[in-house]
This record gives C-alpha cells, sequence and structure tokens, in this order.
C-alpha cells in the first residue's frame, strides 16, 4: 500500500503486511515515510 498527501497528491510512504498471520489472525504492519517527507508538521 502507499500513503498519499491527498491535498498535494504525491506519495509520502508504504505500508505493507509484514510475514504470514498468527494462530489468532493477528499480522503484523510494517511502515515507513520517504526521507523528504519526514519531521513535517502537518
Amino acid at each position: 500500500m502507499t500513503a498519499i498527501d491527498r491535498d498535494a497528491q504525491q506519495m509520502v510512504g508504504d505500508l505493507c503486511f509484514v510475514g504470514e498471520p498468527n494462530e489468532a489472525g493477528e499480522v503484523e504492519i510494517g511502515y515507513g515515510t520517504y526521507p523528504e517527507f519526514r519531521a513535517k508538521a502537518t
């Protein structure tokens, strides 16, 4: 998946599932922001 700044219509980061679901059906979600969008005030 991609994180998008709707106002600027720009991709600002990514999201992904890490591994398979466990016995309870839970998954770990990884995410990150592209360097040029880090530490920005909204």
